[in-house]
């Protein structure tokens, strides 16, 4: 027979009664605090100890002493040259600006330190990865490398450097016996490569293997990333600002050492005239100042976030929670080279997860903290619902966040950052600006932004209801109530005698009581009825909205819109234009500028600051949207690729493997049918002149003019329904 389970007749901890007091002030019901706990110790990796548990680190020794021989491997790294050939990519994605053969050594890392959600202690599954930074030796960087992608370039070479010499390495620790080394991409970026790092782990039992770097079982889904970073001294940071040019064509930097040239030796005001009708403005390149800007910031980023979660483990919650809540919608972005485009973890979210992910979030809760809009002492649920709140109803590319730092030594910049807020909104669809101008949503797009703001208040709304229905039971409890105590009144009032005053105040003492009774839920049996009636509603609703919230996913390319169709193309990834630079980083033009007269047979042809796929993506997207204009609610493209094998009978040894890349376009369809299938397409009047000329150059030989009804003259496009138009189209 079963042992009788022995009950606990104890008086509650200290610790109990804060828990049930919290149950009861901070979370709607005992049902949803349940889940949120229970999902929480799901999503938490069991060989990483929660936020809770920092004092416990055995589970994770063995992490942490492969991390520590890992960064004495690399700090022991040889030194060697490098040689960036003109005109060559380094690792088949970035280009190598020099015209000339260059030649620079590069030594091993000066700081290699771990940061990101491993120390924080809120990685959550299924993606678990460890971060770590590289520090460039600051030896092999120049004060202008900042300029022309020298620094991609050198970054690019440091990434396949350490990786040769971790496989090379005598211990074999790396070799593909003990480790899988490749080569990933800082959000789906081809300009910015990482090393991913995956050890492989013992077949059985909870140590390691035999074989040198074997790692326990259950650090099997672990990958290491390898990010190179630069210290904050090395490149001017006001230089690297949105409004700044920094990617320029061989034309304009040759013009631009000229014309410093003729600044210094000639002084007269002829000369200067003539520069300055020559010249022409450099275009701002945010995109790709953001790019350089960016590796100048894990470790202050870091920082940042510790210091606000430190001692709030509510927060640190909160940031798991917000990571959950984005992979369901699409919003993750995986660096492996293999991995899905999609993000999410099963396919069908937002490409390059939308420049969106849990370190975003994680920013955006910071500043709420340093606005007071969140406290360090709310509850898991709280948080997260401010968090929520604020993604839905802020305005991020109008109103663009600036998160400040209190140390001395980022105060200049911070002043520089503030002043400059305006020129993200113009660069950047959403912007959460950190300390030092690094832009941490640079790479979202106007659709990835959009559809995190539907998705936000969608969740809103849902963790709204049971809110609501507990707010409507109260007050029909209080109104009903109230009529019952009135008819009891009036029952009471026709048997006492009305010529005895002590008993008048008597009775209406006790009528006081029962309705101080009733509204404090005790009024009798239909008051308990109706309370239990609204607490099992609150109960249902708590109860769908945490599925819909976290265990539903809601992927966008995964049959959320209304309708999809694809794109088949082919990239040219050598050279874009000036015109195209500008429209990739939809900004204007930077005032004061050198001349641009010189000659070349390069013309004034620029590398792109955009890789051939997002410069593409955005493209298709500016032109849709333009063109679909009303008629839809949300557009969002995905890059795709589709693989052919090819049957040639001369090739029958080995068969060749064809990519196709693709783009996929998600339409959201306005709720207005009539304007959604609307047939006329309504231009600007014909006395606009300019407008009109626009619309005349994007709509070709549709545009016409047409005289309406009401008088007007305006520029139209017309569809027709007839078969023989839609076969011509």
């Amino acid at each position: 027979m079963q042992k009788r389970q022995k009950l606990d007749y104890s008086i509650p901890s200290t610790e109990e009664l804060i828990n049930l007091k919290e149950t009861a002030l901070l979370f709607k019901s005992n049902l949803f605090k349940l889940q949120i706990d229970e999902l929480l110790r799901e999503v938490t990796p069991a060989a990483i100890p929660g936020p809770a548990d920092e004092q416990d680190r055995k589970i994770s020794a063995p992490l942490d002493k492969y991390l520590r021989d890992l960064k004495e491997d690399i700090e022991g790294m040889e030194p060697s040259t490098y040689v960036l050939k003109p005109r060559s990519m380094v690792l088949d994605t970035v280009p190598v600006p020099f015209t000339k053969p260059f030649t620079f050594n590069i030594k091993s890392p000066s700081r290699v330190t771990v940061v990101g959600s491993y120390l924080l202690r809120t990685v959550s599954k299924p993606i678990t990865n460890v971060d770590i930074a590289l520090e460039f030796p600051s030896d092999s960087l120049l004060n202008k490398d900042y300029l022309n992608f020298r620094y991609l370039s050198k970054r690019a070479a440091l990434v396949e450097t350490v990786m040769r010499s971790l496989k090379k390495h005598p211990s074999k620790k790396y070799s593909t016996k003990n480790a899988k080394i490749e080569v990933g991409y800082f959000m789906q970026d081809r300009l910015k490569p990482i090393i991913i790092l995956r050890p492989k782990t013992a077949v059985s039992g909870s140590t390691g293997g035999k074989l040198a770097g074997q790692l326990p079982k259950r650090f099997a889904r672990f990958e290491i990333r390898i990010f190179p970073s630069i210290a904050l001294s090395i490149f001017p940071l006001r230089k690297l600002l949105p409004p700044r040019n920094c990617a320029r064509s061989y034309v304009a930097a040759a013009a631009l050492k000229n014309n410093n040239k003729n600044k210094m030796m000639m002084n007269t005001s002829s000369s200067s005239s003539s520069s300055s009708s020559s010249s022409s403005p450099l275009l701002a390149t945010p995109l790709y100042n953001q790019r350089v800007l960016e590796d100048t910031g894990f470790i202050t980023q870091l920082r940042l976030v510790h210091n606000t979660i430190k001692g709030a483990s509510a927060l640190a919650k909160t940031l798991q929670l917000l990571r959950v809540w984005a992979r369901q919608r699409g919003m993750y972005c995986c660096f492996n080279k293999q991995s899905d485009r999609g993000g999410g973890g099963g396919g069908g979210g937002l490409g390059n997860g939308g420049g969106i992910n849990g370190f975003v979030l994680g920013f955006v809760l910071v500043y709420l903290v340093q606005e007071r809009i969140v406290s360090r002492q709310m509850s898991v649920n709280q948080a997260f619902k401010a968090v929520i709140r604020f993604l839905a109803e802020h305005d991020f590319q109008r109103e663009p966040i600036h998160i400040k730092d209190n140390n001395e030594n980022n105060k200049t910049i911070g002043v520089e950052v503030e002043r400059l807020l305006g020129s993200y909104s113009k660069a950047f669809s959403m912007s959460v600006v950190d300390p030092n101008g690094i832009n941490v949503c640079s790479r979202v797009s106007e659709g990835s932004y959009r559809w995190l703001q539907m998705q936000a208040l969608r969740s809103l709304k849902l963790l709204n209801e049971g809110e609501q229905i507990m707010r409507g039971g109260g007050a029909k409890l209080l109104e009903n109530e109230g009529s019952d105590n009135e008819d009891d009144d009036y029952d009471d009032n026709n048997a006492a005698t009305s010529d005895d005053d002590d008993n008048d105040g008597m009775m209406k003492e006790e009528g006081e009581d029962d309705v101080s009774r009733g509204l404090l839920g005790g009024g009798g049996a239909k008051n308990n009825q109706r309370v239990t009636k609204a607490s099992a509603a609150q109960g249902l609703a708590d109860q769908a909205a945490f599925k819909s919230i976290f265990l539903t996913p809601v992927l966008p390319f995964g049959g959320s819109l209304d309708a999809y169709f694809n794109i088949y193309f082919d990239i040219n990834e050598e050279t874009i234009t000036e015109e195209e630079q500008q429209e990739e980083n939809k900004f204007s033009p930077i005032t004061s500028s050198p001349s641009t007269t010189t000659s070349s047979a390069f013309g004034r042809l620029l590398l792109p600051t955009l890789s051939g796929e997002e410069r593409l993506l955005r493209k298709v997207s500016s032109i849709l949207q333009r063109g679909l204009g009303d008629r839809i609610e949300l557009l969002l493209t995905n890059m795709a690729q589709r693989t052919n094998q090819s049957d040639d009978d001369n090739n029958k040894e080995k068969k060749i493997i064809q990519r196709k890349h693709h783009i996929v376009v998600g339409l959201l369809l306005s709720k207005d049918i009539e304007t959604t299938f609307k047939r006329i397409e309504l231009g600007p009047a014909a006395n606009d002149k300019e407008a009109a000329k626009q619309f005349r150059a994007f709509w070709g030989d549709r545009s016409e003019l047409r005289r309406f009804k009401d008088g007007r003259i305006n520029e139209a496009v017309v569809w027709d329904d007839d078969e023989e138009e839609e076969e011509e189209e």
